[in-house]
């Protein structure tokens, strides 16, 4: 049953990407900005956020330069858990505490200490591309190795926020980092 679990979340994972041609690799085949976006949706589907309604719009947040430009696209008008999603650029604090997943974009490394004090206690999931960012206190990470896009955990930061991720989203992660002890 474990094993069935994984494959279905591993094809949804990669449900908006097109299979790879035989002998090519992902840099060769697609641009990195599509593979992110994708993640960035298909992790989405594994995320419980409490007190939301199942009318309510999923919000994803752009803080900083758009990295992804025309790749997003391709999920503007999906749905997420039954329930379309819409995707804005913020710019203030109260524009991200609008969304349900913000991706921080690297444009905004030196600014880190502002944006994860004040948004980690929210219930959004924060994701980012910034190298380490899951060791500054950011929730996910999306990190390019050996020309594939993986992703990291920061479990911590995910329950401190009262969010939940599906076990099977974890089990596909690259690292989860997980430092508090549970009693």
């Amino acid at each position: 049953m474990r094993q069935y679990r994984f494959l279905i979340t591993a094809l949804l994972l990669l449900s908006i990407i097109p299979p790879l041609t035989p002998g090519q690799s992902l840099a060769e085949n697609y641009a990195v900005q599509d593979v992110k976006v994708a993640f960035l949706y298909n992790i989405a589907k594994f995320v419980s956020w409490p007190q939301t309604t199942p009318e309510q719009t999923i919000v994803l947040g752009i803080l900083g330069e758009d990295p992804f430009g025309p790749a997003l696209k391709k999920i503007k008008g999906k749905t997420i858990q039954s329930r379309p999603l819409d995707i804005r650029p913020v710019l203030t604090i109260a524009e991200a505490e609008q969304c349900h997943l913000l991706f921080i974009s690297r444009s905004e490394k030196n600014r880190l200490d502002k944006w994860l004090p004040t948004l980690q206690s929210r219930k959004i999931l924060i994701i980012s591309d910034i190298p380490n960012f899951i060791d500054h206190g950011g929730m996910l990470e999306l990190i390019e190795i050996d020309q594939r896009i993986r992703f990291a955990v920061n479990l911590d930061a995910i329950h401190d926020s009262g969010l939940r991720l599906d076990a099977q989203l974890l089990n596909l992660a690259y690292r989860v980092r997980h430092e508090k002890r549970t009693r």
